[in-house]
């Protein structure tokens, strides 16, 4: 038997990648929806997140749903709680790509910059990016002390810091120049 992130199905995306499904990226779905219903702060939308997410771990037994299926059982979903209005503008954002900075860090090695920087460039590529509109760059400050071999911050540190989030900022700026791709980097 395979164990699921939090005993949560994997999203399948039309381009048939397979993706962590986040609650915090469907409650934000459902905002979008219901801001084009008219409805600015809706509040249950997190509640309804939750639920849906509940039902997945404990009801859904297949390893992944598709994103048509759980974009269907979240409009049923809401139109089951008399939101039909905003079921009928629900349709997913593009899933959130997450890029944990220490992993890339610990396969180059400590000092191994140019390595790491292939490596997270490589993380940033188009073909990477499908189906995307934000992604999170995390743990920033522990990949630069690894990177490093540093147990204390100092002014090198903040150093590469800086060259990192430029070099992300740079790949960014060329890759999506209109601004379709937001990136949050910590």
């Amino acid at each position: 038997m395979i164990a699921l992130p939090d005993d949560l199905p994997l999203l399948r995306l039309e381009t048939g990648r397979v993706v962590r499904f986040r609650e915090e990226w469907l409650a934000s779905s459902l905002l979008h929806a219901a801001r084009d219903a008219g409805l600015d702060l809706w509040w249950p939308a997190v509640e309804v997140a939750r639920s849906v997410t509940t039902y997945l771990r404990l009801c859904h037994e297949e390893p992944t749903i598709g994103l048509t299926a759980l974009q269907h059982a979240v409009q049923t979903t809401l139109e089951t709680l008399g939101f039909a209005e905003i079921g009928a503008r629900f349709v997913p954002d593009p899933p959130i790509e997450r890029i944990a900075l220490p992993a890339l860090a610990q396969a180059a090695g400590p000092g191994c910059f140019i390595l790491f920087f292939h490596l997270l460039t490589q993380r940033l590529q188009p073909w990477q990016m499908i189906d995307r509109q934000q992604i999170e760059v995390v743990g920033l400050r522990p990949a630069v002390k690894l990177l490093l071999s540093r147990v204390a911050w100092s002014t090198t540190c903040s150093g590469l810091e800086r060259e990192i989030v430029g070099h992300i900022r740079g790949i960014i700026a060329r890759q999506h120049p209109a601004g379709s791709l937001r990136a949050t980097v910590s």
